[in-house]
């Protein structure tokens, strides 16, 4: 073989190496790129994850802080529900009671013996109700005047409320006229009740020493009866009470 033909072999083994080695130099490009490219992508999602992760946080923060200021709204709501329910109550309370004794007032008094009735009805229990009147009250006004005449209804009422248990009702009828209603009590009960008043009420001493307090009633006990009939089954003992000489208590089991 001569040498002119043996260099060109070298020289085409030559060029076939440099185009071996010029395609896997594009491949080793392509690959870089590629991977430089995946490297980019990789970098911009930890950047896209860190961020989606802030985000997530301060999401989380802003939740906190939002369920802590609907907690401190339910608080004050309920506190403020409580207050209103509260006021309503009190409110309630303001317009049943009579403003000078702080007893049932005329009104109330209806609501409950309806009520009571209603109860009695119900569950079969005795009801009874006892009209009291303070003696020659006016006497009291016009002797030693109507300041005084209120200290004296004050102080009634007072041993009424005192003298009767809680689940008992003392309200102020109208005027020097009280009523006492006794759920689950029978006349000789009541009636037991009403001399225990009577008897404390004359006991009563006032800086006026010539004044002198005494009270008679009448005890009416439910006999299906409308509200009504009850107050003026008592209101007509209480005036037989009057007709015997006052300072008495009278039953219907005393007629």
């Amino acid at each position: 073989m001569s040498e002119k033909t043996l260099l060109a072999e070298r020289l085409a083994a030559a060029r076939k190496t440099i185009s071996v080695l010029m395609e896997r130099t594009e491949h080793a490009i392509d690959t870089a790129g590629s991977l430089h490219n995946l490297f980019e992508d990789n970098f911009l999602l930890k950047k896209k994850i860190s961020q989606h992760r802030r985000n997530e946080e301060e999401l989380q923060m802003f939740t906190r802080a939002l369920e802590q200021q609907v907690s401190i709204r339910t608080r004050e709501l309920k506190e403020a529900n409580e207050q209103l329910a509260e006021n309503n109550r009190r409110l309630k309370e303001m317009v049943q009671r009579d403003g000078l004794t702080g007893l049932y007032n005329h009104s109330a008094m209806t609501e409950i013996i309806k009520q009571k009735i209603d109860e009695s009805l119900r569950y079969q229990y005795p009801l009874s109700l006892v009209l009291l009147d303070l003696d020659y009250f006016k006497n009291i006004n016009d002797t030693y005047g109507h300041p005084f005449g209120d200290h004296v209804l004050q102080t009634i009422a007072y041993t009424l409320k005192s003298s009767v248990r809680a689940v008992d009702y003392a309200c102020r009828f109208g005027g020097e006229e009280f009523v006492l209603i006794l759920p689950s009590t029978d006349q000789v009960s009541a009636v037991g009740v009403a001399e225990k008043i009577r008897g404390k009420v004359e006991g009563l001493r006032w800086k006026h020493r010539g004044c002198r307090t005494t009270t008679s009633g009448g005890v009416a006990s439910f006999d299906n009866d409308t509200p009504q009939s009850l107050i003026a089954k008592a209101d007509r003992l209480l005036y037989l009470a009057k007709e015997q000489g006052r300072n008495r208590i009278v039953g219907s089991d005393s007629i």
